[in-house]
């Protein structure tokens, strides 16, 4: 039996405690009676229009999360909560993944288009982007800093809507409402950990306001906000199963676990170090003692210790989840102006802190030759820089082999090495509202800017080293006391400060033009403008040499729109917009809407949309950025044009260290980019039979193209200039010449517009509300998301995705489940209020053909866990995943309220998936981190006064 189905029974138990079998004594008669009693579904201003309304249902399909479904879920950070709603899909980067281009920041990705096609607003507003972009070209909003207790509620718009928002919202919106009338003081404390250990979590907010709108004109408040969440190493989850396994030998896949001979690396990282004989030729499964020197008393200390697997261990650097800190301060005031009119102004800093190990410092071979990467200086190699091979002399003390040697494994007494990233939103935004001439005015203006620190620890300054190795007299040592000038020059902290900002003005207004048979035609017309800023200097090396990515650019967005909406009759409204932008660098689009929203009675609604959208090329994209990395090996078709002689050897003149080069991808800016282009489509259906209960469907489609992709590499390579190199006397000896032309720098790429991606769906929603008489009430809502299909095109091929793994290479290899729905149940009675939410993933497939992967036998390469093609079957599907998650609050009086929440209370563990990356392990951290976390458990008390 799968560990799903054993879960089943366990949920029908949850559901006991939760209340929820109360409900199984209640006749469908009487349920339908005591929800005739009840209100309707609350109503909202919904996020997506303009225009103000008492009928807030509009056309577009909404997700709602109030604060108290917040509090319910049981978890302290909205990037928890909304990347578990069912509509994120791939391409959501969480800060689990901490080897991203984007570590420390987290993103939301409806309908799995990446989160670049997700637009987050604050009060409707936009926000500054993390200042690094995901996979080095995405821009997004970091979702981690935003706060939890200040949160009235977060709108979900599941829609195209450009037409109203302009760039990005291909896929959606996502509109975090902050609160705006709070009286009184507010203090609350919560802590929690990880029933297997680690992920120590403590929270807490202090909220004061004073003022009330409606009796003093005015509402001022002050709110501080602070979490904590300690990390989860690996090493404390010990028997967690196949999930975290590195030795996959035991399925005819390879062993990566650290400190063990295998067939593919005969002489692995240690714990402790110890030297290598570089001339003494290691053979797969013989005894290769002779190559080994070890240092007595070190955790790793004999080759029998080593052959035998004894020397083997679990690096306690590797984490589940980061440690994290949030600092969230807001300052808001509101106040009615008279004459209908009133003003709100909010100030705000939210703070993520998060802090990613790198794991040991370990000895290294050799140090390629650098390439340098400043904004203003064509990228170039630095002459001299390179080190082919790195030894230790042959007297160097401990070294047995009378020989020059290799150190292998980690650097003892090296500190750690660690990068914390430390961003800083910053927001000040002031809103005007009234009523002038008919007319309802919204007016407002802001400046957000998102700072990054970041700064690294312990970095090995290679140089440094190999010179201090190899000193004739006092050289830095192994084992033993090093001077501090040494440890400062050889160890150290390097930073970078990158910066975001984006300010904007606003203005629209909204008025009844005409009178039709259903109500009032109303129209809204407005203009913004933006600017946008970024500033993201590459961290350099220890070295002193800066070689990583870099983004700089700035663009200004002015933009008109107009929107209407029309009853035309008692049951038909006929809604629309369109919407005018022009981007300093991207050029101009123009983004129609079309909606509608027909009831031929009370208790059935159809409804539908149709529209145009669009995604601006970002800086890192057609700004002044560059971003490299390797591209696999190869021979220089100039310098080892012929490879080996049929006397086995190089012919004359081969310059040999060209005849397996490791080639470098370079990525540079274009600016003739054009923007993303999107069509959007829904359908539903609503219906309310009785009152209190509503149930929708919708049906979605939308088609993206013109996809910002990274282009093909040049055929022709950018090479360094000609230098003297060893070369193939074509007699087996070598001798030292200089060629004609230097050698493979990088080959250079720019990204284009090139995919396109349609992805077609379902969701289903429905939500009911018992009466259950002395035994309180029980609400419950169902929803369930499902692709139909996701078709990338690439080069005029077309690729289905849906249910399988790809697209390789976007946000940590998400994979594209079909399915996933959520079920939330909660039992009101008296000081009591219990909620137990269940979230499932469906199952999916290895393949993924946009990377080769056709077959399960193909799947299995992307971390090379089985790199033969002989993926075992039982790992070809990647089972499906449900998270079980309770919580319960207990109001005592007026002032006081406990709540105690449980996530994943079954500890239900991740289902293995050999085919994704980005933790090392064989399990899927964009979807199933909450099994590797596992059982979490988390109280905590309210006070309000």
């Amino acid at each position: 039996m799968s560990r799903n189905l054993k879960a089943i029974p366990l949920a029908i138990t949850q559901l006991i405690t939760a209340g929820a079998f109360s409900a199984a004594f209640i006749s469908p008669a009487m349920a339908q009676a005591d929800a005739q009693a009840e209100s309707p579904i609350t109503k909202v201003e919904i996020t997506g229009s303009f225009i103000r309304r008492a009928d807030a249902e509009t056309p577009s399909p909404v997700q709602v999360l109030t604060a108290a479904d917040l509090k319910n879920s049981g978890y302290t950070s909205v990037a928890d909560v909304l990347q578990h709603i069912t509509a994120n899909g791939a391409g959501t980067l969480s800060q689990t993944f901490s080897g991203g281009f984007a570590a420390g920041g987290a993103g939301i990705s409806l309908r799995g288009l990446n989160d670049n096609a997700t637009l987050v607003l604050i009060d409707g507003h936009r926000m500054a982007p993390y200042p690094l972009a995901d996979d080095g070209s995405r821009s997004f909003v970091d979702i981690s800093n935003i706060p939890f207790d200040s949160v009235e509620r977060i709108e979900i718009l599941k829609d195209g809507a450009s037409a109203v928002y302009g760039s990005d919202a291909m896929a959606g919106v996502v509109n975090v409402i902050l609160k705006k009338n709070l009286t009184g003081t507010f203090l609350s404390a919560e802590g929690g950990r990880a029933t297997q250990g680690g992920g120590q979590t403590s929270h807490a907010t202090i909220t004061h306001g004073l003022g009330d709108l409606d009796k003093d004109g005015y509402n001022a408040y002050f709110s501080a906000e602070y979490r904590h969440q300690d990390s989860i190493r690996y090493n404390q989850r010990a028997d967690g199963g196949t999930w975290q396994a590195l030795d996959m030998s035991a399925y005819g896949g390879s062993n990566k676990a650290t400190g063990v001979i295998t067939p593919q690396n005969t002489a692995p990282l240690t714990l402790s170090p110890y030297f290598l004989n570089p001339n003494v030729t290691r053979v797969p499964g013989a005894n290769n003692s002779a190559a080994f020197g070890f240092f007595p008393g070190s955790a790793c200390s004999s080759y029998a210790q080593l052959a035998s697997g004894g020397c083997a261990y679990d690096d306690p650097y590797k984490e589940i989840q980061p440690k994290t800190e949030n600092i969230n301060l807001i300052a808001s005031l509101t106040k009615n102006l008279g004459n209908g009119w009133q003003a709100d102004f909010k100030a705000s800093m939210f703070e993520s802190k998060v802090r990613l190990p790198q794991g040991f410092t370990n000895f290294p071979s050799a140090y390629g030759q650098q390439l340098e990467m400043m904004s203003g200086v064509p990228p170039h190699y630095l002459a001299g820089t390179a080190i082919p091979t790195i030894r230790v002399p042959a007297n160097y003390p401990g070294n047995p082999f009378g020989v020059a040697a290799i150190l292998r494994g980690p650097i003892p007494g090296a500190p750690d090495r660690n990068i914390t990233t430390d961003s800083k939103a910053y927001r000040l935004v002031a809103d005007v509202t009234g009523n002038w001439a008919s007319w309802d005015i919204d007016a407002s203006i802001g400046y957000t800017r998102n700072n990054l620190d970041r700064n690294s620890t312990g970095n090995l300054n290679v140089p440094a080293l190999n010179a201090a190795l190899n000193r004739a007299t006092n050289p830095y040592l192994v084992y033993g006391q090093n001077t501090p000038e040494d440890m400062a020059a050889i160890f150290r902290n390097v930073s970078s400060y990158d910066t975001s900002e984006l300010d904007f003005a606003e203005l629209h207004g909204s008025r009844s033009v005409a009178t039709l048979p259903g109500g009032d035609l109303m129209v809204s017309i407005g203009a913004e403008t933006f600017k946008t800023k970024l500033s993201a200097p590459a961290m350099p090396n220890a070295d002193g040499n800066t070689n990583g990515a870099y983004a700089f650019g700035s663009e200004t967005a002015s933009s008109a729109y107009m929107e209407f909406v029309a009853p035309v009759l008692k049951n038909l409204e006929i809604d629309g917009a369109v919407r005018f932008d022009h981007y300093s660098l991207a050029g101009n689009s123009t983004t129609p809407k079309l909606a509608f929203k027909y009831m031929p009675t009370d208790a059935i609604a159809l409804r539908g949309t149709l529209s145009k959208g669009f995604r601006a090329p970002g800086p890192a994209e057609n700004g002044n950025s560059a971003s490299s990395g390797g591209v696999g090996s190869n021979a220089d078709p100039i310098l080892c044009a012929s490879g080996y002689q049929a006397n086995g050897q190089y012919p004359r003149g081969t310059v040999i260290a060209s005849c397996n080069e490791s080639l470098i991808g370079l990525t540079t800016t274009n600016p003739d980019l054009k923007p993303e282009k999107s069509v959007s489509a829904t359908l539903g259906l609503i219906l309310e039979p009785v009152k209190g209960w509503s149930t929708a469907i919708d049906l979605y489609q939308i088609t993206v193209k013109d996809q910002i992709v990274g282009g093909p590499l040049s055929g022709t390579p950018v090479r360094n200039s000609p230098e003297p190199s060893d070369c193939a006397d074509g007699n087996g000896g070598t001798y030292t010449c200089t060629p004609s032309v230097g050698r493979i720098a990088y080959y250079p790429a720019t990204p284009i517009n090139a995919n396109s991606t349609r992805t077609r769906g379902m969701e289903f929603d429905t939500r009911y509300r018992f009466n259950l008489g002395d035994y309180g009430r029980l609400k419950t809502e169902f929803q369930f998301a499902h692709a139909f299909s996701y078709v990338m095109n690439i080069g005029g091929v077309a690729y289905e995705l849906a249910g399988g793994h790809g697209p390789a290479g976007i946000g940590a290899d998400t994979a594209n489940p079909k399915d996933r729905a959520q079920l939330e149940l909660t039992w009101e009675k008296g000081k009591w209020d219990v909620a137990t939410t269940f979230h499932w993933i469906s199952s999916y497939n290895l393949t993924d053909p946009t990377s080769g992967q056709l077959t399960c036998a193909d799947g299995g390469t992307m971390n090379g866990i089985f790199p033969e093609g002989n993926t075992p079957e039982q790992f070809c599907k990647v089972h499906s995943f449900l998270e079980t998650d309770l919580s319960a609050h207990y109001k005592l009086d007026k002032q006081w309220t406990f709540h105690a929440s449980v996530t994943n209370l079954f500890n239900q563990a991740p289902p293995v998936d050999v085919s994704t990356y980005g933790s090392g392990r064989p399990y899927n951290l964009s979807l199933h981190s909450a099994g590797a976390i596992g059982r979490f458990v988390n109280v905590g008390v309210n006070y309000t006064f």
